[in-house]
Parts: C-alpha cells; sequence; structure tokens
C-alpha cells in the first residue's frame, strides 16, 4: 500500500547550454522546503494559482522529476535510486491535462492493453484488465472505438483506463479537466471520486480550480513553491481570508454560505459543496 513521503524537498530548473553553464543559476527555487506525507487511499488536492509549483510537484512523485536536494519516498524507494525508477512508475500513475499525449494508439482497447503488455502478462490478464478498467470509468461500450473519435471528456477516461489497467495505486491527475467543458469536467470528476471511494485508489488532484477540489479530503496549498496550507478542505475553504490570500476562488457554495451566516444564528459557513448546502438549509429550523 503505497505512502509518498517528501522530505525537506527542493527543486529548481536547470537549462543548460553547451558548455553546461546554468542560464538560470539566479532564479529562485520552484519548490521550497516541501515536507508532506499522503497515505494510502487519501483524496488530496493540490491547490494553487497557476505557477505556484503544482505540476513540478507532480512530476516529482514517481520520479519524472528529481529534486534539487531532499528526498521523495514511495513505500520506501527514493526515486533517486535509478535501478528502482520502474518499480516506483508501477505504483504511482499521472493523467496530464491533453489526454492526447498519452493515448498512443489507434483503437481504445489497444491503448489500454500497451500497459499490461509491456508487464509481459498472459492475454487472458490483460483481457480482464482492459476491461475491469473500461468499467471502472464507464466506457466499455467504446473498447473497440478510435479514440479521435471520442469527447476530451471520453479520452480522459480513456487515459485513467490506462493507469488503472497497470494497477496502480496512486493517480496524480495534473490539472485533468482544464481542457474540458462543463459537463465533462462533471463527468469526470465523478469518475475521480468513485476511483478513491470505491476502489481505495490514492487520488492526488492538481488543480487552481475551487469547484474540483471540495470533493477532496485535504487541501495543500501552495503559492510559490511553498505550502500555505496542509489540512482539511473544509477549514481551508472555512478560511476566507487565507483562500483569498492565495489567489483561489472561493466555490459557489461558500460564498452562499458565507452571506447566510451573517442572517442565520448557528449557520456553518465552512460547508464546501452544494450538497452540503442544500442539506443545511433544509434544516433550519425556523
Amino acid at each position: 500500500m503505497s505512502t509518498i513521503h517528501l522530505r525537506d524537498v527542493y527543486y529548481k530548473y536547470q537549462s543548460q547550454l553547451d558548455n553546461e553553464e546554468d542560464i538560470n543559476s539566479n532564479l529562485p527555487e520552484a519548490l521550497s522546503n516541501i515536507n508532506l506525507e499522503i497515505k494510502q487511499g487519501e483524496f488530496v488536492c493540490l491547490l494553487g494559482k497557476n505557477g505556484s509549483g503544482k505540476s513540478t510537484l507532480a512530476k516529482l512523485l514517481n520520479g519524472l522529476a528529481l529534486p534539487t536536494s531532499g528526498e521523495v519516498l514511495v513505500d520506501g524507494i527514493s526515486t533517486k535510486d535509478e535501478s528502482r525508477v520502474y518499480e516506483i512508475r508501477k505504483k504511482v500513475g499521472i493523467v496530464f491535462q491533453n489526454p492526447d499525449d498519452q493515448i498512443i494508439s489507434s483503437i481504445v482497447e489497444e491503448d489500454i492493453a500497451f500497459g499490461p503488455e509491456n508487464l509481459n502478462l498472459d492475454s487472458a490478464e490483460i483481457e480482464q484488465r482492459v476491461d475491469s478498467a473500461l468499467e471502472s470509468v464507464s466506457m466499455t461500450q467504446y473498447k473497440y472505438t478510435d479514440p479521435s473519435h471520442l469527447s476530451g471528456g471520453q479520452k480522459q477516461k480513456i487515459a485513467i483506463a490506462g493507469q488503472l489497467a497497470l494497477k496502480q495505486e496512486v493517480i496524480v491527475f495534473d490539472e485533468p479537466m482544464s481542457m474540458l467543458d462543463e459537463k465533462d469536467r462533471t463527468d469526470l470528476l465523478s469518475v475521480i471520486k468513485k476511483l478513491n471511494r470505491e476502489d481505495k485508489i490514492t487520488i492526488i488532484l492538481i488543480t487552481h480550480n475551487a469547484s474540483e477540489a471540495v470533493y477532496s479530503d485535504r487541501v495543500i496549498a501552495l503559492q510559490k513553491g511553498t505550502i500555505k496550507y496542509d489540512g482539511p478542505t473544509n477549514a481551508f475553504f472555512g478560511n476566507k481570508e487565507m483562500v483569498l490570500s492565495l489567489g483561489v476562488e472561493i466555490p459557489v457554495a461558500n460564498k452562499i454560505a458565507y452571506k447566510l451566516s451573517e442572517h442565520i444564528k448557528g449557520f456553518n459557513e465552512k460547508i464546501i459543496t452544494k450538497e452540503d448546502l442544500v442539506s443545511q438549509i433544509l434544516n433550519i429550523k425556523r
């Protein structure tokens, strides 16, 4: 069961010239003094404005990037251990913004089977994994479809299915809904919640959109490469001053709750979802 630790992590981008002189040596770190633990089964949201360091942090979690100093451990394995990077990536997968960057085959089934085939599994096991992954993201009917004929949201589901077929315990979603319309965004968020609640997969959702963050259990808020908040999601969005100071949009349900709490005694302004808001309104004693 995968647990991720980051210990005293710093990261600085290094663009090298031919003579190996670092042209960015005077730039500040993209990440500074990052210390955190993500446990198996959590639904964590990395939240912050563009440029806060969210995507950089995502790449550190499975060794796509290595810390300049400090250590990233997955089940005690350092991402700096080149001999075990493959082992780490079997545990931790990443779904990026643009699904076209991850889809490589002209048939959905073949695309999802690509990863398991590289594990040298037998054909029966591969087929079972493909079918199970498609079912998990409600895309079974598209098994033999050309991915180019799918919507953006459907393509993201196929990208997710490709990670599920590898039976990874942790999936990092790096702004997965930024290119989707409202319907596809809502649909994909439902899939992500299901993977966490029902399949017990650890979810790390990276976003700057508050409406996507409200269903997580924990928020890690970044600003200029440092952690400014790490704690329960409802407590974060219940702190209006903190949310605004980080340049994060306040969820609509919270905005309404803030207003209602000014006029209704005992109204909890720390609710975060529209479902919470409706429930509390219905339970108001008149």
